[in-house]
Formats: C-alpha cells, sequence, structure tokens
C-alpha cells in the first residue's frame, strides 16, 4: 500500500500540469487527452494507451511499468491460491525462460508495444518472485554469498558496457543476462545484507526512496531542460547540472515521502507491522529449522553424558554430542548447548530418565 498515496498525489500534479497545457505534460497529439492518460494509470493500462495511442508526454511516461508491475501483483496471489506449489513454480520458471521469445511475439513495428509489453515485462519480474523463494529455501555461506554477488555485478557490467558483443556472439541474450545479474546480487544482499559506510549512506538512503525517485524525477528533469535551454542553450556544459538535478530529485523524493507518510499514516504503520511479523516468522521458521538440523546431525553419537540405548550417565570418554573432529571445538560447543536440553532428558539436579534413547 506504500505506493498508492504517492502514485495519488503525482497523478493530482500531472493532471494539473496537463490542463495548463505545460509542456512535457500536456498531450501532444490529437489520439490523447489528460483524461484519457490519467485513466489509464489509474486502472494500470498505461502501457497499453500509449501502444495505442503512440508514445505518452515525458512526464506521464514513467507510469509504464507502474502498470506492469501492478497487473503482475494482483494477479499472481491469485495464482497462487488456485494452482499447486510444484505447479505454479514449473509454470513461474517457464514464463521467466520466456522472456525473449514473448518479446519476439510483439510486433517490431509498434515501437511502444516492443518496449513496454505485459508479458515480457511479467517475465522479467518473475525472475525476481524466484530469486525470493529461493532465497527463503537455500542459505549458502558467507563466502558462497559474495562469490553469487561479484558474479551478478559482473554480468550486469558485461551486459552494460559490451551491449552490441553480447548482442552480435550470445544470443541476443542481454535480458537474460541483466536480469540474471540483478538476481545474483538481491540473493548476495538478501543472505548477507551489506552495511552501508558513512560515504556510501546517501546511496542506500535514495535506495530506500526508490518509488518516489521513481515517480518524481521527471518534474525536476524537464524543468532542468527547460532552464538550461534557455539559459545556456548548449550540450557543452550539460556536466554541470548533472549533481544539482541528482540533489533536487532526492530532497523532492524526501518531501514526497513525509507527506504521503501523513496522507496514508495508517496504511504505513499497518504495512510495516505486517512486515515485521512476516520477518519474525522467518526467523522462527529458519531456528526451528536449525534445530531440526542439529537433532539429526546428533544421532550420529550417543547425547553427551547419557550411556547408549539408556538416558543414564555415562562415565568418562563416552564420545561427547558429534564426533570429535567433525565440527571445530568452538561449533561443537555451540551446538551441544543449543539442543542438548531437548535430546538429554537432563533434570535440573544433573540425573537423567530412563526413557529410550533414540540417539544411540
Amino acid at each position: 500500500m506504500r505506493i498508492l498515496p504517492l502514485l495519488g498525489v503525482v497523478l493530482m500534479l500531472l493532471t494539473v500540469l496537463g490542463l495548463m497545457r505545460v509542456p512535457g505534460f500536456a498531450p501532444e497529439n490529437g489520439e490523447q487527452s489528460v483524461a484519457g492518460l490519467l485513466g489509464s494509470a489509474l486502472t494500470f493500462t498505461f502501457n497499453w494507451y500509449e501502444g495505442r495511442t503512440g508514445w505518452a508526454p515525458a512526464g506521464w511516461d514513467v507510469l509504464w511499468s507502474l502498470s506492469i508491475e501492478e497487473v503482475f501483483y494482483l494477479g499472481f496471489p491469485l495464482l497462487c491460491l488456485w494452482l499447486p506449489r510444484r505447479l505454479l513454480v514449473g509454470l513461474l520458471l517457464a514464463w521467466a525462460l520466456c522472456l525473449l521469445p514473448l518479446r519476439a511475439l510483439v510486433l517490431a513495428n509498434n515501437e511502444v508495444w516492443w518496449e513496454k509489453a505485459y508479458l515480457p515485462g511479467m517475465a522479467a519480474i518473475g525472475w525476481g518472485v524466484l530469486t525470493a523463494m529461493l532465497a527463503r529455501r537455500w542459505r549458502p555461506g558467507r563466502r558462497d554469498l559474495r562469490a553469487l554477488g561479484l558474479f551478478g555485478a559482473f554480468c550486469i557490467v558485461f551486459v552494460l558496457g559490451w551491449s552490441d558483443l553480447v548482442h552480435r556472439h550470445l544470443f541476443k541474450s542481454g535480458l537474460y543476462g541483466l536480469c540474471l545479474g540483478t538476481c545474483f546480487l538481491l540473493f548476495a544482499f538478501h543472505g548477507d545484507p551489506p552495511t552501508p559506510r558513512l560515504p556510501l549512506r546517501w546511496l542506500a538512503r535514495m535506495g530506500s526512496l526508490s518509488y518516489e525517485l521513481y515517480l518524481s524525477h521527471m518534474f525536476i528533469v524537464l524543468a532542468t531542460v527547460a532552464l538550461h535551454k534557455a539559459l545556456l542553450d548548449t550540450k557543452t556544459w550539460n556536466f554541470v547540472v548533472y549533481l544539482p538535478v541528482l540533489l533536487c530529485c532526492y530532497a523532492v523524493a524526501r518531501r514526497l515521502e513525509s507527506a504521503t507518510a501523513r496522507l496514508g499514516l495508517q496504511r504505513v504503520t499497518a504495512s510495516t507491522q505486517a512486515s515485521g511479523q512476516l520477518q519474525r516468522e522467518d526467523e522462527a521458521a529458519r531456528d526451528r529449522e536449525i534445530r531440526r538440523t542439529l537433532v539429526r546431525m546428533s544421532d550420529l553419537t550417543p547425547v553427551s553424558g547419557c550411556a547408549p540405548g539408556t538416558q543414564k550417565p555415562a562415565g568418562p570418554g563416552s564420545g561427547g554430542f558429534f564426533y570429535h573432529g567433525y565440527f571445530p571445538a568452538t561449533a561443537q560447543a555451540a551446538a551441544n548447548a543449543a539442543v542438548k536440553p531437548a535430546l538429554s532428558g537432563q533434570q535440573p539436579d544433573g540425573s537423567c530418565d530412563e526413557r529410550p534413547c533414540s540417539c544411540g
């Protein structure tokens, strides 16, 4: 629900500027109207509207990708309810892998649809959903996560830096490279979240304002372009405006965040509480899985302090909780402390029950 208050504010500003015939916000061809732009944005059919009427004004054009996202987010939960889990995962995997074939189905002579069709865009989102599902079931070590993150960064840099080479010699697989690299980075950062250092905290903050920046940056960009043309009318000093524009976009995004938080305070609070509940459930599930793993591994040897077959105390040299040498001493001690009370049946006074022991 975070996006709705912000979207309402942005659409109100776009509508006012469009009705005032401000360049970059007002329709420029006879097939489009402010009402049509607004209606398609509210019904998440903006890319469809553009495909039928041509490119939208620059100020409105950012809304096309939001339409694809929201249609996916509305439809995918229904598939989760209707389809068995294995069938759902298989369908999502096939959909993600068919990114380029789905794009090839779009008529190349329609430039807008070629860039903004629903099914290829949803296939790209499917890559992210599959990554999120994998991250809940597989948690590799820190070294492996760093390797995955480096490989993901390599994929993105390679596709962006050598796009012609990828297009000519790697079967036009640039989109797959971007999706794969992004998924590897997201997976690595989820498993081992980086702590932004002081010089880069502003960049991390901009990441948390991604939707605010995405929906509002064109107000600053179009104003800067108009001012630049009026004052300089040259491309020689274009680089001078980059940093001021970036700072202005950041300031506007923060203002929008504060304003929309006040408008949708209850929704934001409810969303935050739900997110915290999901995080707590995830941590509890992780703890249970670790506990079950340790319990299974404990079956390798008798419980420390108990003789095989019973829960009576054993004499010295009974072997410990795990085979010595299988774990480092510190890890072995931690594992013993974590699950020994649940397995040994020892009483507070140190005595043992007479129950059969499953570990011997």
